[in-house]
């Protein structure tokens, strides 16, 4: 890793190609491929990325920020801690804009309370918990859930995400 505040910020627009030269290197047991970005905040936080290393296609996926630098995971044996693998990037359409039950939402605002501190994944999970509820009585029980897990993670997170 290198001077990271001196490192451009990722590019995030859909369609957008990266192309560069990644070092391989150890974040604890895992391999990673150490990006020449800076990554994780404002726009790009949460894009995904078509990725391709050495010619070889390797699915999409998030792009990691660790100590403020963008990597990617990287498992594959074939490279060693420091060797340099040329990276290609695509930019990814993201995902439909998640539709939160208007009877959650509605529960939220009773005790005063956004989503604004819930990760977008966690609200995804908690809105699927409370869609796929038939029995309007198991469907209440949940949204009551649901509006507990929100206040405890605004209090724990200040009321933003990013706070995590």
């Amino acid at each position: 890793m290198s001077d990271v505040a001196a490192l451009p910020v990722l590019a995030h627009e859909v369609g957008e190609i990266i192309e560069c030269r990644a070092v391989a290197c150890r974040v604890g047991d895992r391999m990673m491929l150490a990006l020449p970005f800076q990554a994780g905040f404002g726009p790009s936080r949460g894009r995904h990325y078509r990725i391709t290393v050495n010619g070889v296609r390797t699915g999409s996926q998030l792009v990691m920020v660790v100590a403020e630098q963008a990597m990617i995971p990287f498992p594959d044996h074939s490279v060693l801690e420091g060797d340099i693998v040329d990276v290609t990037l695509r930019v990814l359409a993201q995902r439909p804009k998640l539709r939160v039950p208007p009877d959650f939402l509605a529960a939220l605002a009773e005790e005063g309370l956004t989503v604004e501190a819930v990760a977008a994944h966690e609200l995804n999970q908690l809105a699927t918990m409370i869609k796929e509820a038939d029995d309007p009585q198991v469907r209440s029980d949940r949204i009551d859930n649901a509006v507990a897990a929100v206040a405890e993670l605004t209090a724990a997170r200040g009321g933003h995400v990013d706070d995590r």
